[in-house]
């Protein structure tokens, strides 16, 4: 059982951020993968200018167990890197550019048509 706080709740269903079940099917065997889409789908439902996440907070975001020392942090940005690479294949609307400071987001179109977020699942 998940127990929800009434905000989040109410954020949840006042503003969904859908997902593509395919794009999920296809990213799945990977917490990493899947982590990435989910939320650079919800990034890019409200991004409205470039953004730039550095690879310090995107470490801290999404949890590493791997050393926090120079070879293990330059560890986790090559699998973050890889993984972004599959995931961007699937969500190919995603402008995101990698630098040496961390991700650059750009405005983009969501995955799932607004359109489609009405009570439809695109699958």
């Amino acid at each position: 059982m998940v127990r929800l706080s009434g905000d989040f709740f109410d954020e949840v269903t006042q503003h969904p951020v859908p997902l593509d079940l395919g794009a999920l099917r296809a990213l799945r065997g990977s917490p990493l993968r899947l982590d990435i889409y989910c939320w650079l789908t919800y990034r890019m439902s409200y991004l409205g200018r470039r953004t730039e996440i550095p690879w310090p907070s995107l470490r801290a975001q999404f949890g590493s167990n791997l050393a926090d020392t120079k070879q293990g942090r330059a560890r986790f940005r090559l699998e973050f890197e890889r993984h972004l690479r599959e995931v961007l294949v699937v969500y190919r609307d995603a402008n995101v550019e990698v630098s040496t400071g961390g991700i650059v987001l750009l405005p983009s179109s969501t995955h799932v048509a607004p359109a489609l977020s009405r009570g439809r699942v695109k699958s």
